[in-house]
């Protein structure tokens, strides 16, 4: 005998029978048999294997401390670790800049961006294993902030088969004070 993995029905190999009755939980009585050959002497159950789907990953670096007052760069990366390709709809990445940090550019090879809501669009697919080409993100670091600042940026799309469907990477930027006034 087998129980399905959702409980809702029993399989029951009848071997003077040669066939198998099936079960329902619910109501306790046999809802169909089926044939299958002499004797039969068990039964198993083998659930399906999970459909491949792909999964968004998001990446977001940069090098050493930014200068209040200067440009500083940040590199967003975009990938698919899933067992799927995606599907060719959009995938969005959204940048979210948090105060002290202005953006100067945001470009990136076969995407397509807009600076005024810090967003970049493409719908070309993604194997697995593979990533976009990267984002590149110039911010100005006003002449006021200092201390650790965190930039987020998130990832969306393409059918992406996770649970929560949206990657989030976030990078603490340290903000050295200017020290040259001159910049001003």
């Amino acid at each position: 005998m087998a129980v399905t993995p959702d409980s809702l029905q029993v399989y029951v190999a009848n071997a003077g029978s040669n066939n198998v009755s099936v079960i329902s939980t619910a109501t306790n009585t046999v809802t169909t048999t089926v044939g299958v050959g002499t004797t039969p002497l068990g039964v198993a159950i083998i659930p399906p294997a999970p459909t491949p789907k792909p999964s968004l990953t998001i990446t977001k670096s940069h090098t050493g401390n930014f200068t209040a007052g200067r440009v500083g760069v940040y590199t967003i990366t975009v990938g698919n670790n899933g067992t799927a390709p995606t599907d060719g709809t959009t995938v969005t990445m959204k940048d979210t800049l948090p105060a002290g940090l202005t953006a100067a550019s945001i470009t990136g090879r076969g995407w397509s961006c807009v600076r005024s809501t810090l967003t970049c669009t493409r719908s070309d697919v993604l194997n697995p294993g593979n990533t976009y080409p990267p984002i590149t993100l110039r911010v100005r670091a006003s002449r006021t902030a200092t201390g650790t600042l965190t930039n987020t940026a998130m990832v969306s799309g393409g059918g992406d088969g996770t649970a929560t469907a949206t990657a989030t990477a976030t990078d603490p930027t340290i903000i050295d004070p200017c020290d040259d006034h001159h910049h001003w």
